[in-house]
């Protein structure tokens, strides 16, 4: 078969997407990918074909930052313009189409974040009898009975928080919906996505009559989700389309970027082990806005801590000149490390919970101290997962320094953490490749 790949632009979304690629390939098929420009090096490095793309999914809001980019002088007319023109939809429709006449797919796998893209090629599947599945590079982001809102911080167990979580979640998305169509003269999101599903004839079935997180999720076509069941809560009933893959292990970045850190590793695990000291490892994704605030604040916090304590600390950030200055010797800061790598040797990671990062930690048996300041997606219900599961601990980023070093204290020191993390990776043993081209054949299969 030829597999085309159509990732969401970001780390978290191709390294998923990749893993899964590679096993198909490895069993036989014929692997692309098109995305971002942004990426064509990266996957070509590991060997696949990669078409770049200049288009952006619809019906997400992009609008404002295309014109922005494109230095338009009044971007919100441009902006309005094309909503009322579907500009977006028209010029995804256009590259999408060269695509599949390139590389004339048998399947096409599709980011779940970027399920619009269905709607585009909707018309094109059905003429050319292409299949189509989805890929979940964290949770799924629809509510279901029984299981809180992926960006939630609300346990199952909570009905009363469950209930209001899904009530605020309702009214944040009421509210932009509302000032979508205030600002743009009804042309929302909402809208846009309705006009186009009747424009190509998709059936309604498709569209998920569910709550969730994005404008619009897929019903009713195989969906496979990067995690084993067991991390997700128990007690709530599953699509019958829906199938967990397991945390695959991601491909190792390359990037040169990664010279510093990798010429410094040596010298500190030597130090680590001659001192006898605990390694502590802290990164907090991208960050943006008023997040990089808040998190430099934090890491300054930290490091604070941890000048204190006879541990060594590794950060991960692209702020280092907002950092503390001098650091003390047992802090080091990079722009970049090999995250895979340095869990190996890591003793607590304190990250802001994204999916890839606590998969990566969990397949490494390192416990973790999540402090979530991502709200829009699952960075605060993967941490409401890893404390339920008792595979680590959850903060705020603003908590004083003795609760920080309360926390860091008890993980490193509890046993019970390591063993809970033990169990997660035995359930994710059963989730071998064989398991996942058993599950993905129906989407071979005419």
């Amino acid at each position: 078969m030829r597999i085309l790949f159509l990732p969401y632009h970001g780390y978290g979304h191709i390294h998923p997407q990749l893993a899964v690629a590679s096993m198909l390939r490895t069993h036989g098929h014929e692997v692309f990918m098109a995305g971002t420009t942004f990426f064509q090096g990266y996957v070509t490095q590991q060997g696949f074909s990669y078409t770049p793309l200049q288009s952006v999914p619809f019906g997400m809001n992009f609008e404002d930052w295309v014109n922005q980019t494109k230095k338009k002088r009044w971007v919100y007319f441009a902006s309005l313009k094309d909503r009322i023109t579907d500009g977006l939809y028209v010029h995804r429709e256009k590259e999408l189409r060269a695509v599949l006449d390139a590389v004339r797919p048998d399947v096409i796998v599709l980011d779940g974040t970027q399920a619009t893209d269905f709607i585009v090629l909707y018309p094109l599947l059905k003429q050319r009898g292409i299949r189509v599945a989805v890929l979940h590079a964290m949770l799924p982001t629809h509510v279901l009975p029984g299981r809180p809102p992926v960006n939630s911080d609300v346990f199952p167990s909570d009905e009363e928080g469950c209930e209001d979580a899904l009530w605020k979640l309702e009214e944040k998305q009421t509210k932009k919906q509302e000032r979508q169509k205030f600002k743009y003269a009804g042309f929302d999101d909402v809208y846009i996505l309705s006009r186009r599903m009747k424009k190509n004839r998709v059936p309604e079935k498709y569209w998920s009559s569910l709550r969730s997180l994005l404008n619009f999720s897929i019903d009713c076509i195989p969906q496979y989700i990067i995690a084993p069941r067991a991390f997700d809560f128990p007690d709530f009933k599953n699509q019958p389309y829906h199938h967990y893959l397991g945390f695959l292990v991601g491909t190792k970045m390359t990037s040169s970027n990664s010279r510093e850190f990798a010429e410094a590793l040596p010298r500190l695990l030597e130090r680590k082990q001659r001192e006898q000291r605990k390694l502590l490892y802290c990164a907090f994704g991208t960050l943006e806005g008023d997040q990089k605030k808040l998190i430099t604040l934090f890491l300054n916090k930290l490091i604070a801590i941890v000048k204190q304590t006879p541990h060594l600390l590794i950060v991960s950030t692209k702020q280092k000149n907002e950092l503390t200055s001098p650091l003390p010797d047992n802090v080091y800061v990079f722009d970049f490390v090999q995250q895979t790598l340095l869990l190996q040797h890591t003793d607590l990671f304190i990250s802001h919970g994204g999916f890839n990062s606590v998969s990566e930690s969990i397949q490494a048996e390192v416990p973790m101290l999540l402090y979530p300041v991502h709200d829009a997606f699952d960075p605060r219900g993967n941490s409401t997962r890893v404390v339920y599961h008792g595979m680590g601990l959850r903060g705020d980023v603003q908590e004083p320094e003795a609760e920080v070093l309360e926390k860091i204290s008890e993980l490193l020191g509890n046993p019970l953490y390591k063993q809970c993390l033990r169990k997660m990776n035995e359930a994710n043993e059963a989730c071998t490749a064989e398991r996942f081209i058993a599950a993905f054949q129906p989407v071979l299969v005419d």
